[in-house]
């Protein structure tokens, strides 16, 4: 559902009005993908290397992870954050120098 509505903003930036509100959703959500697609091309590179890439499960709650890499002694989850400019951490949130806050980024790790 997500990808279709990102989907139909971004055919329809330029042609009619969008609202900033949607604008800066689909281009934090822009970012978030060419960050995940990079890191994805520095996994095919590594030879003999196991992973799952946005793997979606459901139960009570839906759950999404971004890549799960599996070795022989250890699985490693990775959440991909493509942010950019200058962050600070502050009370459980991160807080860019331009004022946007992402609030409790470890809350997904929980």
């Amino acid at each position: 559902m997500k990808k279709n509505y990102y989907s139909v903003i971004g055919s329809l930036i330029g042609r009619t009005y969008i609202s900033p509100q949607d604008i800066q959703k689909y281009e934090i959500y822009k970012k978030g993908k060419e960050g995940e697609k990079k890191f994805l091309e520095i996994l095919k590179s590594i030879d003999q290397l196991e992973f799952i890439y946005n793997l979606q499960l459901q139960s009570t709650q839906n759950y999404q992870f971004d890549f799960i890499v599996i070795t022989d002694k250890i699985i490693y989850q990775f959440e991909i954050k493509n942010y950019f400019g200058k962050y600070e951490f502050n009370n459980g949130n991160l807080i860019c120098d331009n004022g946007f806050v992402i609030k409790y980024p470890l809350a997904q790790l929980d």
